[in-house]
């Protein structure tokens, strides 16, 4: 299990962190869709907003509000209203995906995740927009019908008021807002998707967690820093989505068993500023000979000598971690560093020999590892006859998607 890291601090230390004309004030001052704010509501004015509430849910009110702020033409608050009888602009919205609304409630409905929607309200002829967590909504309709919530839920709410301008077009502020909430969040990083299972303690992050403890990988100074702490000579790894996606499952690699005794080797290759950080490809490569080591008794494959090998390239020719992890044949990342790295082994293995006429044995790289023909024509190695391969599409897929989000 992990160690247990207080990792909370001041929100204020965010703010800090900002130049000193954001941290004094906003430059294009407060608005709602586009109209400058005119007043806000604060908590002196919450005791007879308050009361107001009250006497509404008395006479029966199906609809209740507490404004927040205010413009010419809006009011911005929260409603606290049934999840039916909203509309969906067909046209900019999400599409509403039943399989991905199963996989989003196959665990329950969270109120915690689920609250807090995003609608407008048109005050001048009652319209309900819903622009934004329409998956979520639908969701509370779900579980209304069941009994499981109250009829009403609470949602941040656009309110367009009786008195606003008839030119406004209540779809057309929807769909502004719709469009601007989907552009501007930032994703979460691999790191940070990582960092935040393991503190949920998801079974499977906490299994890779314990492997990069074992073999002294961390995945960044600002996440799990504790990983650090834990070993003489830690390195980062570059890819932690694609190492805690194959790790317990990707059968020619085995990172599960491997891992430990691979970084090991590659931190015995190079020191900590020629390697202090390793590709999930060049970990997958090493993970893959070691791999053949286990499953295939001929492969004469000395782990201590594939470490020399690399260390007499790097005093030869400079080649540092980076150096073998590419080029890659599509949809065989793992094999294609085996090779890199097998022909390094071998190459120093002939310098042995001529160095001091020893006969040192040589592997058969293509008994082992097996690569298309337009790959080994493109690294000029000998032309194998067609066999039938495996299909890694899937896992070179993910393996692209790991370049673009890093």
């Amino acid at each position: 299990m992990p160690k247990k890291v207080d990792t909370l601090y001041p929100i204020e230390n965010d703010w800090k962190s900002l130049s000193a004309n954001l941290r004094n004030k906003i430059d294009a001052g407060v608005v709602i869709a586009g109209e400058r704010v005119t007043k806000f509501y604060t908590v002196e004015d919450m005791p007879e907003i308050l009361r107001n509430v009250a006497s509404q849910i008395e006479s029966g009110a199906k609809e209740i509000f507490i404004p927040q702020f205010e413009t010419e033409n809006y009011i911005q608050g929260l409603m606290y209203r049934p999840s039916k009888g909203q509309k969906i602009d067909a046209y900019y919205n999400r599409n509403f995906y039943p399989k991905h609304f199963a996989k989003l409630f196959e665990k329950g409905y969270d109120p915690v995740l689920s609250g807090y929607g995003d609608i407008l309200f048109d005050a001048r002829v009652g319209l309900v927009v819903n622009f934004d967590a329409r998956h979520r909504t639908v969701g509370n309709i779900a579980a209304r019908q069941a009994g499981q919530v109250p009829e009403n839920q609470w949602f941040n709410c656009l309110m367009i008021k009786s008195t606003a301008c008839k030119s406004i077009d209540a779809q057309k502020v929807a769909c502004s807002y719709f469009r601007a909430k989907a552009e501007t969040p930032k994703a979460l990083s691999p790191e940070e998707k990582f960092a935040a299972a393991v503190r949920s303690d998801d079974p499977n992050a906490i299994i890779v967690y314990s492997g990069l403890e074992l073999a002294g990988l961390h995945i960044g100074s600002s996440y799990l820093t504790e990983l650090m702490n834990g070993h003489d000579d830690p390195r980062k790894v570059n890819g932690i989505w694609q190492l805690a996606k194959d790790y317990n499952t990707v059968k020619s690699t085995s990172m599960n068993k491997n891992l430990v005794k691979a970084v090991d080797a590659l931190r015995s290759s190079w020191n900590k500023t020629q390697g202090n950080e390793f590709s999930v490809y060049l970990v997958m490569g090493m993970c893959y000979l070691l791999q053949c080591s286990r499953t295939h008794p001929d492969f004469e494959f000395d782990l201590n000598r594939m470490v020399q090998a690399l260390k007499w390239k790097n005093d030869q020719v400079g080649f540092l971690p980076n150096n073998y992890i590419s080029p890659r044949a599509n949809g065989k990342a793992a094999e294609s560093v085996a090779f890199h790295l097998l022909r390094v082994y071998n190459e120093y293995a002939d310098y042995l020999f001529g160095a001091d006429g020893e006969i040192v044995p040589t592997i058969s790289i293509s008994d082992y590892v097996k690569l298309p023909n337009n790959f080994l024509a493109q690294v000029g190695a000998p032309i194998e006859e067609e066999t039938d391969e495996e299909d890694y599409s899937d896992i070179e897929d993910a393996l692209e998607y790991e370049e673009q989000t890093v």
